[in-house]
C-alpha cells in the first residue's frame, strides 16, 4: 500500500494531523502496520521499514527523509526451466519505465512507488507483479 495511504489511515484512527513533502512519501510501498498497534509502534514501524524519520509536535507530525538516503533498486536474474539465462526480456513499469535484461538475464532499476511490472520476452508468457511484491532493496 502507498505510504500517503497509510498515514491518512493514521490519521483518521489517531487524530493526528502529518505533514510532508509528497515527493518524499510517494517512493515507499509497503504492507500497513497492524491498526491495533498505538501510535508510536506504527511510525517506527513505518520508519524502519521506509528510512524516513518523523518529529511528533502535539497532534502534528512532521515526515521528512534524509537527503542522502539512497534510492532503492530491485534487481535480480531472469531464467527459464533449464535455468538458462533469458536474455532482452523486458521489465516495464507500468509508468513506462522499463529495462531489458543482459547476457546473464541480470537486470537492475529504481523501484517505483506502487503499481504493476510487466516481464515479457517474446518466447515466453508475461507475467505480471505488484511492486509491492519487491520490499527490499537490491544487494
Amino acid at each position: 500500500m502507498e505510504l500517503r495511504k497509510i498515514l491518512e489511515d493514521i490519521a483518521v484512527q489517531h487524530g493526528v494531523k502529518f505533514s510532508f513533502i509528497e515527493e518524499d512519501v510517494k517512493r515507499f510501498s509497503l504492507i500497513p502496520p497492524p491498526t491495533a498497534l498505538p501510535l508510536k509502534a506504527k511510525l517506527n514501524y513505518i520508519a524502519t521499514r521506509t528510512g524516513i524519520n518523523y518529529r511528533e509536535a502535539g497532534n502534528y507530525i512532521a515526515i521528512y527523509i534524509d537527503i542522502n538516503l539512497p534510492v532503492l533498486k530491485i534487481c535480480g536474474y531472469l531464467r527459464d526451466e533449464n535455468n538458462d539465462p533469458i536474455q532482452d526480456a523486458s521489465i516495464r513499469y507500468a509508468s513506462g519505465k522499463s529495462i531489458s535484461t543482459d547476457a546473464e538475464g541480470y537486470f537492475e532499476m529504481p523501484l517505483e512507488k506502487s503499481g504493476k511490472i510487466l516481464v515479457s520476452h517474446p518466447a515466453f508468457d508475461p507475467q505480471r507483479f505488484e511492486n509491492s511484491d519487491f520490499n527490499e532493496d537490491c544487494k
